[in-house]
């Protein structure tokens, strides 16, 4: 009897040990149990390869006490943005210069919603033809629900932010005659990186002005303004590396995807 209770009590610490030496199990208050199961990285085995093919995780659940409220707000841009559907903007249509372009060249938008093209400026935007379309053109041909206005890049460090803002407020008043059942949007223009503002006339001072214009010039005519250019700053007030392309003014598709989610996730 007492070589069975001995037996037992082995058969019960090797077994114990074993647990420990081949399996961790972690935890955190946000994130489900890890399981992870050591093993031997080869020479020609990167570190990452090896916990790849070893651990099952989940993402991290976000709780609004653990983040600053701008990385809350940034997150949700991002979450509402990968639900985009190829139909949420069959109705409207974007106004603007080569940045709007991105809008279809990137496949979120289709191209018949779109009246932008690169150089295009506030002051052409009612007389221009583009694929020889006029603005008109495109009114009638849509009858679009929403209208968003992102326009004045190019114009920055070569026109005055009073200039160009006057020509949008023209372009909001010619829209509210034209499709007065048209709910009307102006975006602010995005800012750029550092490293463009050092080398090219683009500046963020002028950026900020014209963006405040810009929302003067939405609230005197009775319409929208959304501020979409600020969800691209990083912490110093400049084009967010991870949204910007390699010139610091145009966007990279990340960037249409922030836009374009903010604009699906307020309903604007």
């Amino acid at each position: 009897m007492t070589k069975k209770i001995i037996a037992l009590a082995m058969t019960i610490f090797v077994f114990a040990v074993g647990c420990s030496e081949s399996e961790t199990v972690i935890s955190s208050p946000h994130t489900a149990a890890v399981v992870y199961t050591p093993e031997v990285v080869s020479d020609t085995q990167s570190v990452s390869e090896s916990v790849s093919n070893t651990q099952t995780t989940t993402q991290p659940e976000i709780f609004d006490d653990d983040i600053p409220q701008t990385e809350i707000e940034t997150t949700q841009e991002i979450v509402a943005a990968a639900d985009l559907a190829d139909d949420d903007f069959v109705d409207d249509l974007f106004i603007g210069d080569s940045i709007a372009t991105g809008f279809y060249l990137y496949g979120y938008v289709d191209k018949r919603n779109v009246f932008a093209d690169v150089g295009l400026s506030p002051g052409a935007v009612l007389t221009a033809a583009v694929d020889g379309q006029t603005l008109a053109d495109k009114l009638s041909a849509i009858e679009p629900k929403n209208i968003y206005i992102m326009i004045g890049t190019n114009g920055i460090g070569y026109l005055t932010p009073d200039n160009m803002a006057s020509n949008v407020s023209a372009i909001v008043k010619h829209l509210s005659q034209t499709a007065p059942g048209a709910n009307i949007v102006v975006l602010s223009i995005s800012p750029v990186t550092q490293a463009r503002e050092a080398a090219h006339p683009q500046k963020m001072a002028d950026i900020n002005a014209y963006n405040a214009l810009l929302s003067q010039v939405a609230a005197e005519n009775g319409v929208q303004f959304s501020d979409v250019g600020a969800l691209l700053k990083d912490d110093t007030g400049y084009f967010d590396a991870q949204y910007a392309e390699a010139d610091g003014l145009h966007f990279k598709s990340a960037a249409y995807k922030v836009v374009l989610g903010h604009i699906k996730e307020r309903n604007i």
